[in-house]
């Protein structure tokens, strides 16, 4: 299950870096949690895209847990 997870969170990790220029990970790239991906956007403020995710049905934080 934890396999299946990550490679979800890989997927949308390499997505909003193809899709974004600039975006990257934070953190290490093998040790960390299958459910969580870590991510600077650049030039996009962090509380819109909350609320832009929300609309869509989309869990999603800009903060740490």
């Amino acid at each position: 299950m934890a396999s299946a997870v990550a490679l979800l969170r890989d997927r949308l990790e390499s997505s909003i870096c193809e899709l974004i220029s600039g975006a990257r990970r934070n953190g290490p790239e093998r040790e960390r949690l299958p459910n969580t991906l870590n991510t600077t956007i650049p030039e996009i403020r962090g509380e819109s895209l909350v609320l832009f995710l929300d609309r869509k049905g989309i869990a999603f934080s800009s903060g740490s847990a």
